[in-house]
């Protein structure tokens, strides 16, 4: 079982945004001796998991990893309930539309639906979102219990995304409360300089937030005036999610 876990270990490293590792680098960043890191490597690789570029001898996910997680996206109530949502919405706004979970204690971009006003803002589906920077992170932060609120806050600095990152611990509730009583959160140029969002819970059974409905935009194009009525449109998808996951109701109102 030893080994089985450090196998695991090397894989979900890849999870880290880099674009491709090393024995070295795998190594120092586990606390695992190298030849444990080359043997688990070289089995990784043999299953099609991972793959090693013949120059740099560096390796990055294999295909075989990427059907593997496909699988759950294919399979996930919320994924399933939320896709024709989400197509929707696009339909109505133009803009692109996101769907974020908390995976423990990091906040996860699940699945995009692209839109007409599409423009590329660097972060792809299957990719850890930062919680202050972020609106759907605010907005999963928000339903959490005190206790994992504070814990979560307390277990890192909170590290500048872009020079408007609020990194502030106080002013971070705030903005989280804020959110919470309204129904929405706003983000803009926090994650990446030129973006914006807007995203609304989505409520489950036990009326906690299941995940995070999200519009992006360039942020030239949000204006101030029209959050309120990009939101209520996120609130109405978001409804009709939440109920469809067994929520008895959806606290917000809707367009």
């Amino acid at each position: 079982m030893k080994s089985l876990d450090s196998a695991m270990r090397v894989l979900m490293a890849f999870m880290a945004d880099r674009r491709s590792m090393g024995v070295m680098e795998l190594s120092e960043r586990l606390d695992l001796p190298k030849s444990q890191v080359s043997k688990v490597l070289a089995t990784l690789k043999k299953h099609g998991l991972v793959v090693q570029d013949t120059e740099s001898r560096r390796y990055v996910v294999g295909i075989r990893a990427y059907a593997l997680g496909s699988r759950y996206v294919n399979f996930d109530p919320l994924t399933r309930e939320s896709l024709p949502v989400m197509h929707a919405i696009v339909r109505q706004t133009e803009h692109s539309a996101r769907l974020s979970v908390r995976d423990g204690d990091e906040v996860l971009y699940l699945i995009g639906v692209e839109g007409p006003q599409f423009f590329d803002t660097g972060f792809r589906a299957g990719r850890w979102l930062p919680w202050h920077g972020s609106s759907a992170g605010r907005v999963l932060l928000g339903y959490l219990p005190d206790a994992d609120l504070d814990r979560i806050l307390a277990a890192r600095p909170l590290e500048p995304v872009t020079a408007h990152t609020t990194v502030n611990v106080e002013t971070l509730r705030r903005t989280i409360k804020e959110s919470k009583q309204r129904g929405y959160d706003v983000q803009r140029n926090e994650t990446t300089i030129g973006v914006a969002t807007i995203a609304v819970p989505i409520i489950g059974p036990a009326g906690d937030a299941i995940g995070a409905l999200s519009l992006v935009f360039p942020e030239s194009q949000l204006s101030r005036n029209d959050e309120a009525a990009y939101a209520s449109k996120l609130h109405g998808g978001a409804r009709l999610i939440s109920l469809r996951m067994g929520s008895m109701s959806y606290p917000f109102t809707t367009a």
